[in-house]
């Protein structure tokens, strides 16, 4: 990018004076933001790794904000943190003790200034050719907002428990291979729609965010301890729709995402599920405002839900499943601001999904 601004030579005496044109060449700059809160070692050591790797293309900038989320031991004790920050000169580390990712994301957002912002979680291990592949989305796709990975390769342990290869289950970890490049601005939402793994959000979009979280707008967004869905990647999606821009996938975008061993118990696996699907609904009308919400009948949802569960296949899996039916149904307690009726808050305790609960 180029801009030219006139100086006039204040020192010269007034006739004489002359406008100096000066060039200043403005390089364009992508923004790489990791929000971390005690992440596995060996799995962020992979994941600045490959920052690392990243080609990036001739005439750009890049830069790295890892944001230390009151992680314990903090990253600035960990190796792997302090290696990335000497060997990549792009890198900095911010501490912050909030409780809540989505306020955390809206001060990364504020901290960075890159026209492009990716979101690189501690377990999302990017190709090398990612930020190229991102690059020429852009370019090639100037009215797509929001654009995400068409190939998320889910990275299980060696001694993952057999229901783990479930499809059901690996597409909850949000595992796709798309062979097309895919994008629109529905608002019914849709598979190519970017499930946070490595996403790409355009500035205006992430200042929106930022803004509505700052004024108490997106009060769903915020991922307290124990919940493992705020909806925080969806409300930046839906922000994207109610702009008029479209939301993508990029074939050529190619991430791993990788699971250690403790989120794969039947207790995390419920409770991320039932995270997800207790935060959908809220999430989606505090930005679509324009849009009524479906009445509060809990109980309908709920049996709705649950009949579409087949009973063939793992237990934790049918376990799960019942756990997102529950989730929709209280999902709609929160639309409505109404308490969840008893039988509700038992199925939610019986299936643990809630931490504590």
């Amino acid at each position: 990018m180029v801009t030219a601004a006139f100086k006039c030579n204040q020192d010269a005496p007034i006739g004489i004076r002359r406008s100096v044109l000066h060039i200043v060449v403005v390089t364009p700059l992508v923004s790489l933001i990791t929000c971390s809160r005690s992440p596995d070692d060996a799995i962020v050591a992979a994941v600045l790794t490959a920052v690392r790797a990243l080609r990036l293309p001739d005439g750009w900038r890049m830069e790295h904000l890892l944001v230390d989320n009151a992680s314990t031991p903090s990253l600035a004790e960990r190796d792997s943190v302090a290696r990335h920050l000497a060997a990549c000169p792009a890198a900095r580390l911010l501490r912050d003790e909030t409780d809540g990712l989505a306020t955390v994301r809206a001060r990364a957002i504020r901290a960075t200034a890159g026209e492009l912002l990716i979101t690189v979680d501690d377990d999302n291990v990017l190709d090398a050719g990612y930020l190229e592949a991102v690059i020429a989305a852009a370019a090639e796709l100037p009215d797509v907002g929001i654009f995400g990975a068409g190939h998320i390769a889910v990275s299980l342990p060696e001694r993952a428990p057999s229901w783990a290869a479930d499809p059901w289950v690996r597409r909850l970890f949000q595992e796709r291979h798309l062979t097309t490049p895919m994008h629109g601005c529905s608002r019914a939402w849709q598979d190519y729609y970017s499930p946070g793994t490595g996403m790409v959000v355009r500035r205006q979009i992430a200042e929106a965010f930022a803004d509505g979280v700052e004024r108490g707008e997106l009060r769903n967004a915020s991922r307290r301890r124990g919940h493992l869905s705020g909806g925080e990647d969806a409300q930046l999606v839906w922000l994207c729709v109610r702009s008029g821009l479209a939301v993508g996938a990029v074939p050529a975008m190619r991430v791993t995402h990788v699971i250690p061993s403790r989120r794969l118990t039947a207790g995390y696996v419920c409770r991320l599920v039932f995270g997800i699907h207790e935060s959908a609904a809220p999430a989606r009308f505090e930005v679509l405002r324009d849009e009524p919400p479906p009445p509060c009948r809990p109980g309908r949802a709920w049996l709705r839900a649950v009949r579409a569960v087949p009973m063939a296949g793992p237990f934790v899996v049918w376990r799960a499943r019942v756990a997102a039916a529950a989730g929709d149904a209280a999902a709609l307690c929160l639309v409505h601001e109404r308490p969840e009726p008893w039988w509700l808050r038992a199925l939610i305790a019986l299936l643990g999904g809630r931490r504590g609960a």
